[in-house]
């Protein structure tokens, strides 16, 4: 079965190599047991694109009783085959497979070299269709993105939305259909299909919606213009979006009173900004009101995705630039300047309460829109557009983020959107990045199998089960780099045995639809496209660990990081941030107990006076651990005080789809020196500012995920440091490394160049984590070993107590 250490490669990765016997060595270990799943991830042998051929999925062998497939872990026959998950025999079909002319399995001299036996992750295809754009009616045929424009943005902002949408119509190809769409007191519906193109307006209603439907003010055909043939006008028309003016009119305001065309928000004026009636009629006209939101169960065993769609695909990208505060789906920062104050209060236990106020949602509408547009196929990004400071940059993303969540779409913002040139900010490029990702999954299912002795106790991530079928998945759009996570337990007190003769395995079974470019038809040179729905199935499996010391020697740290994450974030939801914090550092509390305890350092005995060794100096795979336990509780995410609530909630959604490694970096910045702008000094600093000082180097650069800092050190006036060139020339070794990492993100991260002596140097400052403290940890000592001395001293007195 493979190497221990070909895991890391595969969709599949647990939490050890080794996993623990049964339920009573697991809690002896103090490692929680589970898995996360990145199931798109590419796959070399398996390319999503129109001229691979994956074998048919009836060929493949499935078991008779669990339904699980076949595997170079099961036992194989001459006659059948021996499940690794349920231990059933099921016989081999006889039946010619596909155009050989012969059984697939049965007396295949090369059965050993079919993927699915070969290889611990393959692909099949379940259907195909060919999908051919009709050029004189493209509607119902074509691929559809509609940009939904907030004017109430200042110049600065629109006109980096303008960068981003002309962006969007690039990356979207000749062949697709592309609308523009503005909103703020009133919608703007751009034809750019006429002799003149112009641009119609629709005001709001007095019930909170639009006063008429869109589809009466502009036909949907003649929004939707098809690139190829208009992409010029569509370029013209975006050049024309520009700051709305105020108005007097309009009703639907949310306890706001209404005066000369803004409303009085308490501190002055505030935009009108309709987003809920503009997404709605938008959603409506693109064929979204037309379901009925989450009813039966929507697919058997593991077949699951889209019906009769209206479009092959659909996606509608807003640009929000602060509150929705007009029409359906109003918001006011009532709740935000109720507890504004709370959120920097000393006392940590009230600023948790605030930050829990600040991230539910205050009205249902996103939610329910975002249902309805994942029933239609419709995905809906959102890009947030911050600025300003307090109240003004208060957008309200915990109300609107369950658009994004159950659509599928994706969640951005940016709270530095108007700084900077547009040439390097990173909303253009994110959105161009978005449309263009190689391969998206859409209508996906999932389900994941485990061997009779264990079984999920718990799944996290962006995936909703299904309404009827226990252990099934739906996911409205899957990325390459979007990672679910999943929690076992032991289904008996026995569990795997002691020989490990029940090898623990778990098999994904991951389905989804695909939407691929095609050669133009040959006769008609009409554009083509194949809609093709593939099943990638990975199978993985662990040894039986001896002891506690064998699970610690094959722990998976990014694995359990990344679990213990999606864990403590759900556990945020339910119980709020506070208990979620506690539970925490309890859990490092009692990792570090159990460790010292079976490894002999210390002893669970009230006599015992040994030290407890917090740093784990024995077991490299778990050394990480307390660092990341200590940036999970300074991270945007669980940190009290201090933090812009839109900025946690986008935090926190981008931590629930983050694979392990992208998700460690966002919580541990990496720290490397260079003594000049070529040279790299070295490729790994701890986040301190003794390292900074010590190491002599000349420029920092620090990657924290979706920042990065280059940071030159103060150098004296004349000396050959001070003549380094600044920012880092292209070409640079500084420059290539900052290149290279905003090019293999999925969101690209803000970069930001300080001369120190010269400039601030608190963004610096700031990702040297290990400086920091820990809100509401006792003892008050500093910084991370402060935190880990608190740690070891707890460990301490749980084990002389417990």
């Amino acid at each position: 079965g493979g190497s221990e250490d070909a895991g890391r490669d595969l969709c599949l990765r647990l939490t050890s190599r080794r996993v623990p016997e049964n339920a009573a060595q697991k809690d002896r270990t103090g490692l929680p047991f589970g898995v996360t799943v990145q199931p798109f991830k590419p796959l070399p042998h398996f390319p999503v694109d129109a001229s691979a051929l994956p074998d048919p999925a009836d060929e493949v062998a499935r078991c008779g009783d669990c339904f699980g497939y076949v595997n170079g872990f099961c036992g194989l026959e001459r006659d059948g085959w021996v499940c690794i998950l349920c231990g059933n025999f099921s016989y081999w079909n006889s039946d010619p497979a596909g155009d050989r002319g012969k059984p697939r399995y049965k007396r295949n001299a090369r059965r050993n070299e079919l993927p699915e036996i070969a290889l611990p992750e393959y692909e099949i295809e379940v259907a195909r269709e060919v999908l051919t754009v009709n050029p004189r009616e493209p509607l119902g045929t074509a691929p559809v993105y509609v940009a939904l424009v907030d004017t109430t943005a200042p110049e600065e902002t629109l006109e980096l939305v303008r960068s981003a949408v002309l962006a969007a119509i690039e990356a979207v190809g000749p062949d697709a259909l592309f609308g523009i769409v503005t909103f703020a007191d009133r919608i703007g519906l751009f034809d750019v299909q006429a002799a003149a193109p112009s641009v119609r307006r629709v005001g709001l209603g007095k019930d909170g919606g639009l006063a008429m439907p869109l589809e009466e003010a502009l036909p949907l055909r003649r929004l939707l213009a098809p690139v190829g043939a208009f992409k010029e006008e569509l370029a013209a028309a975006v050049e024309t979006i520009t700051p709305a003016k105020s108005r007097f009119g309009s009703a639907g305001f949310s306890r706001l009173g209404v005066d000369n065309g803004t409303i009085d928000g308490g501190d002055g004026p505030v935009s009108r900004r309709a987003f809920g009636p503009a997404l709605e009629a938008t959603l409506a006209w693109l064929g979204a009101d037309a379901v009925e939101t989450r009813g039966e169960g929507r697919g058997a065993d593991d077949v699951g995705g889209g019906g009769d769609l209206r479009h092959p695909s659909c996606r509608v990208l807003s640009f929000l630039a602060g509150l929705p505060n007009l029409g359906d789906g109003a918001l006011d920062d009532e709740i935000y300047r109720e507890c504004a104050a709370d959120l920097d209060s000393p006392d940590h236990e009230e600023a948790a309460k605030a930050a829990d106020a600040l991230g539910q949602p205050r009205v249902d509408f996103y939610a329910d829109a975002g249902a309805r547009a994942a029933l239609a196929a419709v995905v809906v990004d959102v890009f947030s557009l911050g600025g300003g400071d307090g109240a003004a940059a208060f957008t309200d993303l915990a109300s609107v983020a369950p658009l994004t969540e159950q659509s599928g779409g994706a969640l951005y913002h940016y709270d530095t959107v108007g700084k900077g040139g547009a040439s390097d900010a990173p909303l253009p490029r994110d959105v161009f990045r978005l449309l263009r990702a190689e391969s998206q999954a859409h209508h996906c299912t999932l389900r994941l199998r485990t061997s009779a002795e264990f079984e999920v106790a718990a799944a996290y991530g962006a995936a909703v089960p299904d309404d009827v079928y226990p252990g099934l998945y739906h996911v409205v759009r899957c990325g390459p780099g979007d990672c679910f996570a999943f929690d076992f337990r032991h289904k008996s007190a026995a569990g795997f045995g002691r020989r490990g003769d029940c090898p623990p395995t778990a098999q994904l079974a991951f389905e989804y639809t695909a939407l691929l470019p095609l050669p133009p038809d040959p006769a008609t040179q009409a554009a083509r496209y194949l809609r093709q729905r593939r099943r990638r199935v990975c199978t993985a499996q662990a040894r039986v660990a001896s002891s506690p010391k064998d699970v610690f020697a094959t722990v998976d740290a990014e694995c359990v990081v990344s679990l213990l994450a999606h864990k403590i974030l759900a556990t945020v939801e339910e119980k709020g941030l506070s208990e979620a914090r506690l539970l925490l550092s309890d859990w490092l509390v009692i990792l570090t107990s159990r460790f010292n305890h079976e490894t002999g350092v210390a002893r669970f005995d009230p006599k015992d006076t040994a030290a407890v060794d917090g740093a784990f100096t024995s077991c490299v795979p778990l050394q990480q651990m307390p660092r990341m336990v200590f940036a999970l509780l300074r991270s945007t995410m669980l940190r009290p005080r201090g933090v812009q609530p839109d900025e946690r909630t986008r935090a926190r959604a981008l931590a629930r789809r983050l694979d392990p490694p992208s998700l460690s970096r966002l919580l541990y910045p990496r720290l490397s020196s260079y003594a000049d702008v070529d040279t790299q000094a070295f490729p790994r600093h701890s986040l301190t500012r003794t390292a900074v000082t010590t190491s002599n180097g000349a420029v920092f650069l620090v990657d924290a995920f979706d920042v990065v800092v280059v940071f030159y050190a103060p150098a004296q006036p004349g000396s050959e440091r001070a003549s380094l060139p600044f920012p880092p020339p292209q070409g640079s070794a500084v420059r290539t490394a900052v290149n290279e990492l905003r090019e293999e993100r999925e969101v690209t991260p803000r970069v930001v160049y300080i001369r120190g002596g010269a400039e601030d140097p608190s963004a610096f400052h700031d990702l040297l984590i290990e400086e920091q403290d820990v809100d509401g940890l006792e003892g008050g000592a500093s910084g991370f070993v402060g935190f880990l001395h608190t740690v070891e001293s707890q460990a301490r007195r749980f084990m002389r107590e417990a």
